[in-house]
């Protein structure tokens, strides 16, 4: 089964720099897609959600793992100006592990 947002979720608030779900929910997702950017200098990990996020259904899920330092920042800058949700993140051995809900 593949992860949607749920109502609590969707009324949370959507600041670039807060999490919006806590580490425990995270961990629980069910997510459609993962794009996995490890490895990725930036722009290209940015650039590889912008490509995935267009596949994913509305209120679906896309994980990213990204281990190059700039990227969960700008990702979840573009998220939030583009309309969707960055849902939070977990720290793994040497990457980040981002939540970004299609809300549009």
């Amino acid at each position: 089964m593949h992860g949607t947002i749920n109502a609590v979720t969707a009324k949370r608030a959507s600041e670039p720099w807060r999490q919006s779900m806590e580490k425990n929910e995270l961990r629980g997702l069910k997510v459609w897609t993962l794009v996995d950017a490890r490895g990725e200098p930036c722009p290209a990990p940015l650039l590889e959600v912008k490509r995935a996020i267009k596949k994913v259904p509305l209120g679906k899920i896309l994980e990213v793992r990204v281990s190059d330092p700039a990227a969960p920042d700008d990702i979840r800058i573009w998220a939030r100006k583009a309309g969707y949700e960055c849902l939070g993140s977990l720290s793994a051995k040497g990457y980040e592990r981002l939540f970004i809900a299609r809300k549009k």
